[in-house]
Protein backbone atom coordinates (compact mmCIF):
# COMPACT_ATOMS: atom_id res chain seq x y z
CA UNK A 1 0.00 0.00 0.00
CA UNK A 2 1.14 3.70 -1.07
CA UNK A 3 0.62 6.41 1.69
CA UNK A 4 1.76 9.66 -0.22
CA UNK A 5 1.74 13.36 1.59
CA UNK A 6 -1.63 14.89 1.67
CA UNK A 7 -2.15 17.32 -1.32
CA UNK A 8 -2.49 20.60 -1.17
CA UNK A 9 -5.73 21.92 -2.40
CA UNK A 10 -8.77 19.94 -3.50
CA UNK A 11 -8.89 21.77 -6.87
CA UNK A 12 -5.70 20.35 -7.91
CA UNK A 13 -7.64 17.37 -7.28
CA UNK A 14 -9.80 17.22 -8.76
CA UNK A 15 -8.16 18.72 -11.53
CA UNK A 16 -5.61 15.85 -12.01
CA UNK A 17 -8.72 13.72 -11.04
CA UNK A 18 -10.62 14.65 -14.08
CA UNK A 19 -7.48 14.19 -16.54
CA UNK A 20 -6.97 10.42 -14.19
CA UNK A 21 -10.91 9.45 -15.37
CA UNK A 22 -10.37 9.19 -18.64
CA UNK A 23 -8.92 5.30 -17.22
CA UNK A 24 -10.13 5.24 -13.97
CA UNK A 25 -8.91 2.86 -11.29
CA UNK A 26 -12.70 1.24 -11.92
CA UNK A 27 -14.09 0.91 -14.89
CA UNK A 28 -17.28 1.86 -15.34
CA UNK A 29 -18.82 -1.59 -15.83
CA UNK A 30 -17.77 -2.35 -12.52
CA UNK A 31 -20.16 0.18 -10.99
CA UNK A 32 -23.66 -1.07 -10.46
CA UNK A 33 -25.67 0.98 -8.49
CA UNK A 34 -25.02 4.27 -7.19
CA UNK A 35 -28.18 6.13 -4.44
CA UNK A 36 -28.58 8.26 -1.27
CA UNK A 37 -24.64 8.30 -1.12
CA UNK A 38 -23.74 4.80 -1.68
CA UNK A 39 -21.61 3.15 -4.23
CA UNK A 40 -22.37 -0.37 -5.20
CA UNK A 41 -19.47 -2.01 -7.03
CA UNK A 42 -18.33 -5.33 -8.66
CA UNK A 43 -14.93 -6.95 -8.05
CA UNK A 44 -13.32 -10.46 -8.27
CA UNK A 45 -12.32 -11.60 -5.43
CA UNK A 46 -8.67 -13.72 -5.89
CA UNK A 47 -8.23 -15.47 -3.19
CA UNK A 48 -12.15 -16.72 -3.50
CA UNK A 49 -11.96 -16.72 -6.55
CA UNK A 50 -15.12 -15.36 -6.70
CA UNK A 51 -17.18 -11.85 -8.12
CA UNK A 52 -18.32 -9.81 -4.97
CA UNK A 53 -20.13 -7.04 -4.89
CA UNK A 54 -19.28 -4.42 -1.98
CA UNK A 55 -21.26 -1.09 -0.89
CA UNK A 56 -19.37 1.72 0.05
CA UNK A 57 -20.26 5.38 0.79
CA UNK A 58 -19.28 8.11 -2.05
CA UNK A 59 -16.61 9.51 0.76
CA UNK A 60 -14.64 5.85 0.31
CA UNK A 61 -15.06 6.00 -3.01
CA UNK A 62 -13.46 8.99 -3.61
CA UNK A 63 -10.91 8.41 -0.86
CA UNK A 64 -10.32 5.02 -3.31
CA UNK A 65 -9.73 7.10 -6.18
CA UNK A 66 -7.91 9.88 -4.57
CA UNK A 67 -5.42 7.30 -3.06
CA UNK A 68 -4.78 6.34 -7.04
CA UNK A 69 -3.32 10.13 -7.77
CA UNK A 70 0.90 9.92 -7.86
CA UNK A 71 2.68 12.64 -5.64
CA UNK A 72 3.24 15.77 -7.59
CA UNK A 73 6.47 15.97 -10.20
CA UNK A 74 6.57 11.54 -9.93
CA UNK A 75 7.53 10.25 -13.04
CA UNK A 76 5.55 7.50 -14.38
CA UNK A 77 7.96 6.27 -16.57
CA UNK A 78 6.82 2.91 -18.95
CA UNK A 79 10.19 2.14 -20.42
CA UNK A 80 14.21 3.59 -20.02
CA UNK A 81 17.33 2.88 -21.25
CA UNK A 82 17.44 1.85 -24.38
CA UNK A 83 13.57 1.17 -25.10
CA UNK A 84 13.05 4.73 -24.05
CA UNK A 85 11.16 6.66 -26.54
CA UNK A 86 13.99 8.82 -26.95
CA UNK A 87 16.66 6.25 -27.73
CA UNK A 88 14.66 3.41 -29.07
CA UNK A 89 15.58 4.11 -32.52
CA UNK A 90 19.35 4.45 -32.23
CA UNK A 91 20.03 1.93 -29.41
CA UNK A 92 17.44 -1.07 -30.33
CA UNK A 93 19.85 -1.76 -33.76
CA UNK A 94 23.02 -1.55 -31.65
CA UNK A 95 21.47 -4.11 -29.17
CA UNK A 96 20.49 -6.45 -32.13
CA UNK A 97 23.79 -6.06 -33.29
CA UNK A 98 25.24 -6.95 -29.97
CA UNK A 99 22.94 -9.95 -29.08
CA UNK A 100 23.12 -11.27 -33.04
CA UNK A 101 19.65 -11.01 -33.24
CA UNK A 102 18.00 -10.55 -36.96
CA UNK A 103 14.75 -7.42 -36.63
CA UNK A 104 11.56 -8.80 -37.14
CA UNK A 105 10.12 -6.91 -39.93
CA UNK A 106 6.44 -5.87 -39.70
CA UNK A 107 3.75 -7.76 -41.26
CA UNK A 108 2.39 -5.66 -44.13
CA UNK A 109 -1.15 -4.72 -43.07
CA UNK A 110 -3.87 -6.06 -46.19
CA UNK A 111 -4.59 -3.12 -48.68
CA UNK A 112 -8.24 -2.03 -49.27
CA UNK A 113 -8.81 -4.13 -52.31
CA UNK A 114 -7.93 -7.21 -50.43
CA UNK A 115 -10.08 -6.46 -47.82
CA UNK A 116 -13.01 -6.00 -50.09
CA UNK A 117 -12.07 -9.16 -52.05
CA UNK A 118 -11.80 -11.12 -49.00
CA UNK A 119 -14.99 -9.60 -47.36
CA UNK A 120 -17.35 -9.47 -50.31
CA UNK A 121 -15.58 -11.26 -52.74
CA UNK A 122 -15.75 -9.02 -55.25
CA UNK A 123 -12.85 -7.00 -56.55
CA UNK A 124 -13.13 -2.95 -56.15
CA UNK A 125 -11.18 -2.28 -58.71
CA UNK A 126 -12.89 -4.76 -61.78
CA UNK A 127 -15.31 -3.49 -64.03
CA UNK A 128 -18.62 -4.48 -64.26
CA UNK A 129 -19.55 -3.85 -67.23
CA UNK A 130 -16.41 -5.35 -69.35
CA UNK A 131 -14.68 -6.88 -66.45
CA UNK A 132 -11.72 -4.50 -67.10
CA UNK A 133 -9.26 -3.18 -64.47
CA UNK A 134 -10.28 0.17 -63.40
CA UNK A 135 -7.72 3.16 -62.54
CA UNK A 136 -8.26 6.35 -60.95
CA UNK A 137 -9.37 9.08 -63.08
CA UNK A 138 -10.18 12.02 -60.79
CA UNK A 139 -12.16 13.01 -57.54
CA UNK A 140 -15.79 15.70 -57.71
CA UNK A 141 -16.05 16.92 -54.50
CA UNK A 142 -19.22 18.90 -53.42
CA UNK A 143 -22.00 17.48 -55.83
CA UNK A 144 -24.44 14.95 -54.45
CA UNK A 145 -23.86 11.46 -55.57
CA UNK A 146 -26.95 10.98 -57.95
CA UNK A 147 -25.64 14.32 -59.96
CA UNK A 148 -22.76 13.11 -60.47
CA UNK A 149 -24.01 9.67 -61.15
CA UNK A 150 -26.29 11.15 -63.74
CA UNK A 151 -23.44 13.91 -65.04
CA UNK A 152 -21.80 10.15 -65.57
CA UNK A 153 -24.32 8.85 -67.77
CA UNK A 154 -24.71 11.71 -69.77
CA UNK A 155 -20.96 11.25 -70.61
CA UNK A 156 -21.30 8.14 -71.60
CA UNK A 157 -23.94 8.45 -73.54
CA UNK A 158 -22.31 11.33 -75.45
CA UNK A 159 -19.03 8.93 -75.91
CA UNK A 160 -21.35 6.08 -77.18
CA UNK A 161 -23.03 8.90 -79.99
CA UNK A 162 -19.29 10.05 -81.02
CA UNK A 163 -18.70 6.24 -81.66
CA UNK A 164 -15.40 6.25 -79.70
CA UNK A 165 -13.82 2.85 -80.97
CA UNK A 166 -11.62 3.20 -77.54
CA UNK A 167 -14.16 3.96 -75.51
CA UNK A 168 -16.88 1.78 -76.92
CA UNK A 169 -16.04 -1.49 -75.02
CA UNK A 170 -16.21 0.75 -71.43
CA UNK A 171 -16.87 4.37 -70.34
Amino acid sequence: MHFAKKTRGAWRSVKYLGRYLKRPPVAASQLRHYRGGAVVHQYYDHRTQQHKRQKISQEEMLQRYVSHIPARHFKMVRYYGFLANRKRGTLLPKVYDALEMTVREKPKRPRFAVLMKGFLGTDPYQCILCKGRLRFAGAVAGDHATKLLSDRLHRMAKKRWLQIPALDKCA
